[in-house]
Order: structure tokens, then sequence, then C-alpha cells
């Protein structure tokens, strides 16, 4: 069978696996890309420039050259309108051809998805990979869609919808193939950094995470984090490092440090056979000395940290954080004192942020030495706690609500759920310190840390605030960051060779 899996704006693991399992079964996997320039969700949204690289020509192209028995498309809820756009387009070429949705928002929104009209025939619920294989033993691309498969639910040809339950967890995650990176590998600068993940599942219960409506399913199971073995994650490593050549890791768990046993095995491993420079996601509650100077030593160049708010009461009852200002203040000085890097994660833009909390938040990271600090707009995913909140609160209504089950909000970078242009504009003016301050010195910060200040520049154009951002990641050297720009000139440069090539092409016929 021949299968094309579809994704936007960046490598997707979750596709990733799914394309080894297929050719593990002996099927032919193919990758439909929008690469999302300059409309990535991220920074760069410039509709003119999107326009004029819109990637569905070489889309269909792809479509009609390879005719493939089944699609698979990766959702994201921020993604959910460019998957539906995706497609109904699909179906232009192919009008009886199977789709599968797949991804965060089929999980948490599997009926909404299935009820559209002429679009999506099935969707993966949950951890997809049983469901996808028992799927690949039993459809051929031309019968029905099995309807009994546990997690993979199916509108029927009276587009009656089966619910099928979640999908079955793997419990022993060595039993997967490594991920096919290079389906990928056209689009994505893997010699720069590789994106690998060691582990499934959280053990904390952030309120503005998708990974909520895990829990709620899955319960102590998904709390109960799974990891590879540090044999297993070690030796993708060195079959990818043999194709790749990449000069860092980017470890992409939730919470890196969380097991301490399992930490100490592979950062040991790690140190000794791979040695390169990586990068890593922690909760501040995990990460004490111990852990720091072993990230350290295995040849750790920077941790991102989550604070999201210096506000008690914000993080404690609206975020669902319990860790205290003292163990986010020891995190990070344990971390600069080890030499790392750090990057720190930031929430504005709560209902009921004022601009003198915005100020406190202001003072704390003042008096830290943050290599960066990275701001987010409070956005309601579908599925997440503080979605239901936002709902019972009143802070958001029916008709938005259900916004966000149609994927109809703004970027965390774009002002997410903010519904108020003055608390917009005051998160503006947060941002624009928050990117300045790793490049000042700290009695600068400390005069510049007040209510006037982000009033002030909320008023600077947002380029200015770009710019800052660019010479921060320049400074810190955030892999993270820096790989956004590869990715950028690799793919605008691949984009203009192709438009070359086609506009070569059309003068010789």
């Amino acid at each position: 069978m021949k299968i094309l899996l579809a994704a936007y704006g960046w490598e997707n693991l979750g596709i990733g696996y799914l394309a080894a399992l297929a050719r593990r079964e002996g099927h032919a996997v193919g990758l439909l890309f929008d690469d999302g320039l300059f409309s990535d969700h991220i920074a760069l949204s410039l509709e003119p420039l999107r326009h004029l690289l819109d990637p569905w020509p070489q889309m269909k192209a792809q479509l009609l050259l390879e005719k493939p028995d089944l699609i698979g498309i990766n959702i994201f809820s921020s993604g959910y309108q460019w998957a539906r756009e995706l497609a109904r387009r699909i179906r232009s070429v192919y009008p009886n051809i199977v789709i599968i949705g797949g991804g965060p928002h089929a999980t948490v929104a599997p009926l909404n998805v299935l009820e559209k009209e002429n679009e999506f025939d099935a969707v993966l619920v949950g951890e997809g990979e049983k469901a996808w294989l028992e799927l690949l033993h039993r459809f051929d691309g031309k019968t029905a869609l099995p309807q009994d498969i546990k997690g993979l639910w199916v509108k029927n040809t009276r587009s009656e919808i089966i619910e099928n339950g979640w999908g079955e967890l793997v419990e022993d995650l060595d039993d997967l193939p490594f991920p096919d990176k290079n389906i990928f590998a056209p689009y994505y600068p893997h010699e720069k950094t590789y994106g690998i993940i060691t582990s499934r599942g959280c053990p904390y219960a952030c309120s503005f995470c998708q990974n909520n409506a895990f829990k709620r399913q899955y319960g102590q199971t998904w709390s109960r984090v799974r990891h590879r073995s540090p044999e297993n994650v070690i030796e993708e490593l060195r079959q990818a490092r043999r194709t790749y050549n990449f000069e860092s890791v980017h470890f992409i768990d939730d919470c890196f440090s969380s097991d301490k046993k399992w930490l100490k095995r592979f950062l040991d491993m790690y140190g000794r056979e791979i040695g390169l420079p990586f990068r890593c996601i922690n909760h501040p509650a995990n990460l004490d000395e111990e852990r720091v100077r072993l990230l350290k030593e295995a040849g750790c160049h920077s941790v991102v940290i989550g604070v999201q708010s210096w506000d008690n009461n914000v993080r404690s009852k609206l975020y669902g954080r319990r860790e205290s200002d003292e163990q986010i203040r020891a995190a990070f000085e344990m971390a600069e004192k080890a030499g790392l890097h750090t990057i720190a994660n930031h929430i504005c833009g709560s209902p009921e942020e004022t601009l003198s909390d915005l100020a406190q938040a202001c003072s704390a990271y003042a008096d830290l030495n943050i290599s960066r600090i990275a701001t987010f707009h409070l956005t309601y995913f579908p599925g997440a706690d503080i979605t239901s909140k936002a709902y019972k609160l009143g802070w958001i209504n029916d008709k938005q609500l259900q916004r966000t089950y149609e994927g109809e909000f703004r970027s965390y970078h774009d002002g997410g759920s903010i519904e108020s242009e003055e608390q917009l504009k005051n998160a503006r003016g947060f941002e624009f310190l928050m990117h300045m301050f790793p490049l000042l010195p700290e009695s600068i910060k400390n005069k510049l840390a007040g209510v006037d200040s982000i009033r002030l520049f909320s008023y600077f154009p947002l380029i200015l605030m770009r710019l800052a951002d660019l010479g921060v990641t320049m400074a810190a050297q955030d892999s993270e960051a820096m790989l956004y720009m590869s990715y950028y000139r690799h793919n605008i440069k691949r984009r203009m060779v192709e438009m070359l090539e086609r506009r070569l092409g059309g003068w010789k016929a």
C-alpha cells in the first residue's frame, strides 16, 4: 500500500514513528509537507509571502505522481484549519481516497473532526501506534475501513461515527522502531540538531497543557513516565549520527530530568558514547545540584525551565503548578553556577493579570542571570483543564469555546486567547522587556522593572522586539531558535530552486 503522511511547519516525531512502523510492515511511505514559511505560528506571519510560496501546487503534483492509497494528516489544534483545508484540497484530486487524522486535536476533539463533511474518514484517538499497526494489517486501501479497531474512530458509509475508545499505550517503548527521519530530510536541517524523545507521559498537571486529556483517560499510567532504555536511545543517536552527522541534540521530553535513576544511567552512556552538546526541558522541581552536575558533565549546553508566572496564586491555582518561588530561583541559580545556559518559559495574559503582576515578574527576572526569556500568550487549547475552567468562570462564552475546538484562535506567540486589547498591549510591552533583559546589566534591568517601562515598550514596533530576540538568541546560542533560522534558510533556498525549475521547465515547453 502507498501511504502519504502530511505535516505542517516542522519535523513531527509522531509521524516519524507511524512512517517507521508502516515501512517495517512493507508499505511505501512518503511525506506531504507544508513548510509553513511565513505562516508558522511562531514568529513570522506575512500573508503576501505565504501566498507567493503557497506549497499546494507542489503538493498536488506529488499527489498526482505518487497516487497514494491512504492519507494521514497530523492535526494540532492551532493547525486544525490548515488540516481541514488540506483534506478538502486532496479530495479535489482524489474524491474517494481514505483520509485519517491523528495528533493532539484529533484526540481531544474526534467528533468535531469527523462531523465535518467531505474531510476526514477516521481519526486515531490517544496513543496511536497499536491502532495504526492493526489498520495496516487489515486495510489495503481498496476495501472499507475496519470499524472495530480500538483507538480508531470511523465514519461509516451512512455518516455514522463509530467510537472505539482510546488507543492502548505502548508499555515498552523499546518495541517501537526508531522514527523515520528520512522523510523529513529534504525539508529539515538534521545536520544542525537532532530532535529525539526518550519518554512518554508526564508526572505533572499543568492546566494549560493538552496532556490533561491524556491524564483523564489513562490515569496514573500516563502520570507514570515511561522511559525508553538508555541503550535504545543511544543506539538511535549512534545510527542517526552516521547518517546526518549532526552538531547537537535536542531532547524534547516534557520533563527530561524527572527520573534521577534513569537520568544517571543515560547521561553516563551519553557522555561516553555521544558527547555532543544538548538541550533539554525541565520542571524546576526536578533540578537539584546532582542533576545539574550530571547534565553539565554529559555535555548539556542549555536547559529550558518552565516558570509560567511569578504570581504564586496564578501559578498554583490557575496553572496547577505547585513549585515555590524559592524552588524556581534555586533551579536557575544552580544551572547558572554549573555553567549552563538557561531559557525561561513564561505565560502572560491570564484574564486577571494586571500591570502590577507583570512588573512583579520583571523584578523577579531582573534578579536572575537568564540567557533567554521566552514569552507565550495564554491560549485555551481544547482538552486542557484551563479551558474548562475559563468557561465555567465566564472568561469565555459558548461561541469562544466552540472556536477553540475549531482551531480558530491566534498563535500563543501572537495573542493566543487574550481578548482585551489593553491586556495584549501590556503583554507586548512585557515581552519586549523580557527579550532585552538578557542583554542588559542587572542595574539597568532593575531600573526598567516597573509599570512605566512596560507601558513605554508596548508602543515599540514589533520588528524591534524580533531584533532584540535575535540578539539574545545569538548571545545565548539558543540551539532551538538558531535551528528555526536554519530551517527558514534551508526551505527558502529549496523553494526558490523549485520555482526556478518550474519556470525553466515552462520555458523549455
